[in-house]
């Protein structure tokens, strides 16, 4: 009885070990060793069962099911940041599994330059693909939106600080335009004092007067 008791002992062992070691060699060993691109769109609200099928049937990861029971065992099945993910083939799936919670999610530069106007800049951002030109334009010019900002006037024209941005694909216009504003406030608030001095206002500063004769405001608004 007691040798029944330790060979069975030992098979259960054994299951356990060949176990576990095809867990961390399948967990810690990239499905590939060529390096091939992909591009994989996470939404919002999907499943870590359908995320890691995705991932399965990309060739990102050799087996959902591992990563699936990874992910519970480390509490990071809830914790997936949506958003679109650019992995490559040759990551282990514990470094697939690390972007996903840490959220590194690809980001599009997009250069918008000094000069530029709304529509311009709308036309830009369509173009990388990160919104419509006709949704950036009616966020832009929304008299409730430039409200909400904190800035003077009815639209946000002169408020969008030219610049070269890092946007998500996922991002609302909304969410981009806040970025745009917040920088020009910390650039305008660089030169504030200044304008107060010479009598001008926010708005006064980014508006160009209708004959084109700029006065006192044209050195700040070229600092700008």
């Amino acid at each position: 009885m007691r040798k029944k008791i330790e060979k069975i002992a030992i098979v259960l062992a054994a299951g356990i070990l060949l176990a576990v070691t095809h867990f961390y060699v399948t967990f810690l060993t990239p499905p590939s060793s060529e390096r091939a691109v992909k591009t994989v769109r996470i939404e919002r609200g999907m499943s870590f069962r359908v995320i890691a099928e995705t991932l399965e049937r990309e060739g990102i990861v050799r087996d959902a099911d591992t990563l699936g029971f990874a992910a519970r065992i480390l509490g990071a099945s809830k914790k997936v940041k949506a958003g679109e993910y650019e992995f490559t083939t040759d990551m282990t799936p514990f470094e697939v599994l690390d972007s996903l919670v840490k959220g590194r999610i690809k980001r599009y530069s997009v250069t918008l330059p000094e000069g530029y106007n709304i529509k311009e800049m709308a036309a830009a951002l369509d173009a990388a693909g990160l919104v419509k030109a006709e949704v950036f334009i009616a966020r832009a010019l929304d008299p409730e939106l430039a409200a909400s900002l904190g800035v003077e006037g009815p639209t946000l024209e002169g408020y969008l600080f030219p610049d070269t941005y890092e946007f998500t694909k996922g991002l609302s216009a909304d969410e981009m335009i806040s970025r745009m504003v917040s920088k020009f406030k910390k650039v305008y608030s660089e030169f504030e004092d200044e304008a107060r001095e010479e009598g001008l206002s926010m708005r006064k500063v980014v508006t160009p007067r209708p004959d084109h004769r700029e006065g006192d405001r044209a050195p700040l608004r070229g600092k700008l």
